[in-house]
């Protein structure tokens, strides 16, 4: 039977919780009182809190922060931890028709004013520029709204923007069709590098967020504890055991083609969540 529900998005299709998922099942195995169970994943892009309100799943792993601040004010989750660090990448077609800067020099924010004027001056033309976005309220979303807004821009306000592809579907599928239709996307960092060699046979990374805490492509994954969850016990041993030396040592050997796909939480960002929970300064 299944006994700890996680909801998870694109850190689920990597296969990471289904590693730390298994060690789990392992490490209980001789436990009389759980006894032999399984744990369920929840494919989650996006709005996850509504699925740990409506007590469907026991731990929301996201990297929605505003979202994560609201879960605990409005009491749907009892606990909040970071979990690991993912980085977003901003990708595109190698022969990068936007004739984008490849050697690193320039920001995100440049890149994309770069691409905004690009997509604009050749919509209608052909060949034409496009940039895919993950059009679903996901995490990635979310981000890449924010990062368009910082220069000023809302493509997806304008409904003529058809350089603009809005695109409805899980990260590693918008990744694929962005690879298919040789145009560019922001996506997880773990997506691109657990992506198929032919996906990324015509893509490139143009700029990779670090783990400087104050870079806008960092990407801190987080898992919230449901208040009402099933077996919250079970729940809160895993999330534990996962924030601790064992759970951070695996997430760190986790990696694709002898490829390490994420970073170790920062000791400073584990077990604040009732610290923040019961403050009013922002979640980091």
């Amino acid at each position: 039977p299944i006994k700890l529900r996680l909801g998870v998005g694109s850190s689920g299709y990597s296969g990471l919780w289904k590693g730390l998922a298994e060690d789990l099942v392992r490490s209980t195995a001789s436990d009389r009182k759980l006894g032999r169970f399984a744990v369920g994943w929840y494919e989650v892009d996006a709005r996850p809190f509504n699925l740990l309100a409506e007590n469907v799943i026991d731990i929301s792993v996201t990297c929605h922060l505003l979202s994560q601040k609201t879960a605990l004010a409005q009491g749907v989750a009892s606990r909040r931890e970071c979990c690991f660090r993912d980085h977003w990448v901003l990708g595109g077609p190698k022969r990068n028709p936007a004739g984008l800067v490849t050697d690193g020099s320039q920001s995100i924010f440049e890149l994309l004013s770069t691409l905004f004027i690009a997509g604009i001056c050749t919509s209608g033309a052909s060949p034409s520029i496009h940039f895919l976005t993950k059009f679903d309220a996901s995490a990635a979303n979310v981000k890449e709204s924010n990062l368009w807004s910082t220069i000023g821009q809302a493509p997806w306000s304008d409904i003529h923007s058809s350089w603009y592809h809005r695109y409805v579907n899980t990260s590693p599928k918008a990744l694929e069709v962005a690879a298919q239709m040789q145009e560019y996307t922001l996506i997880e960092g773990g997506t691109w590098l657990a992506a198929d060699a032919e996906t990324r046979e015509n893509m490139m990374v143009f700029k990779r967020g670090g783990d400087d805490e104050k870079d806008p492509l960092l990407c801190p994954v987080h898992a919230l504890v449901g208040t009402n969850a099933t077996n919250k016990e079970l729940a809160e041993e895993f999330l534990e055991w996962v924030i601790e030396a064992e759970g951070q040592k695996l997430i760190q050997a986790f990696a694709i083609n002898g490829i390490p796909l994420y970073t170790e939480a920062p000791v400073s960002l584990r077990r604040l969540s009732w610290f923040y929970h019961h403050s009013d300064m922002d979640l980091v």
